[in-house]
């Protein structure tokens, strides 16, 4: 499956489970349903994190951590990956700190 069948795949699922969770917000805030302030803090506080992956999810925004011990060959792969010299994979220390990589449209972004 290429990313972007992937993409538009977990996003439907996703704004799914959501539209789930806001009906049983509404059933939870029923006077009759008799549910404890406290649920339903917990059920609408759980929602935040699937509401955040599915905007990256819409900006078709993802976040791959690469982790391993130092020179396992990390920079490497994602120069392997990314098919050019991004960074640099050989000789000394070089990436010990968090690398942040973005891809954009134009070089003005």
């Amino acid at each position: 499956m290429d990313w972007k069948t992937a993409s538009s795949y977990y996003e439907a699922r996703l704004s799914e489970a959501l539209n789930v969770q806001r009906y049983a917000v509404n059933l939870a805030n029923l006077p009759q349903a008799e549910i404890p302030s406290q649920l339903k803090a917990i059920l609408l506080q759980e929602a935040e994190p699937a509401r955040r992956q599915l905007e990256r999810l819409k900006k078709r925004e993802f976040r791959i951590a690469v982790v391993g011990l130092e020179k396992a060959g990390k920079s490497t792969f994602i120069n392997a990956w990314l098919e050019c010299d991004l960074l640099p994979a050989k000789g000394g220390r070089y990436t010990f700190t968090t690398t942040q990589i973005y891809s954009v449209e134009n070089d003005t972004q």
